[in-house]
């Protein structure tokens, strides 16, 4: 077409494209509670006992008859 006359573009080159990837680590925290119930038990034994003592008497009877009379040595 009639028109301005086209210049020639200015030469350039492809700039090489580097690609960078940056990591980063993200904590969530998930909470997941739990409870422990410790449940003591106890067995209580009642053992009765019945102490038993023993006594001794001793009982003396001292009979001394005497005859008619006093009795000679």
């Amino acid at each position: 077409m009639f028109g301005r006359p086209m210049m020639p573009g200015a030469g350039f080159q492809m700039v090489p494209v580097r690609v960078q990837h940056v990591y980063s680590t993200v904590v969530i925290p998930h909470i997941h509670p739990a409870h422990t119930v410790t449940v003591n038990h106890q067995r209580i034994i009642h053992k009765h006992y019945f102490p038993h003592t023993n006594s001794t008497v001793n009982h003396l009877t001292h009979s001394n008859p005497a005859g008619p009379g006093l009795m000679p040595y």
